[in-house]
């Protein structure tokens, strides 16, 4: 089942304009505004926003450690140990809603590889949404 909203598919796009390397989600998702009928990019810099969703959501995002794009079970997210709130991430926030059995949103990833050139992936992205 896809995020639909209001009949659009909703694309939630997650980075960091400070992080190097991290902001390729932001520029897929200008590359590919407008161009699928139907779809939704929104560009999220708050990994909290997550929690604020509901039904079922899509997020783009760079993963560490990908070959190409493609979906990426949340459980299989990399966990990493928390030692103060500034270790806090999207990764935990989308495994804590995922655990929420039935309160909170039902969770895609589709993950871009780390240092992959927006343009590049861009059209696979778009390949992939197409096919839900």
């Amino acid at each position: 089942m896809i995020p639909i909203v209001g009949g659009q598919l909703k694309v939630l796009c997650f980075g960091s304009e400070i992080l190097e390397g991290d902001k390729t989600a932001f520029e897929v998702c200008e590359i590919l505004k407008g161009e699928l009928q139907g779809v939704e990019f929104v560009r999220c810099e708050d990994p909290f926003e997550i929690l604020k969703q509901k039904g079922e959501v899509l997020v783009l995002d760079v993963v560490k450690g990908l070959k190409k794009v493609e979906f990426v079970p949340v459980i299989a997210l990399k966990r990493k140990k928390m030692y103060t709130l500034h270790d806090l991430d999207l990764g935990f926030l989308l495994r804590l809603a995922d655990s929420m059995q039935g309160e909170g949103p039902k969770i895609r990833v589709l993950g871009i590889p780390q240092g992959s050139k927006a343009e590049e992936v861009a059209e696979e992205v778009k390949r992939l949404l197409s096919s839900l």
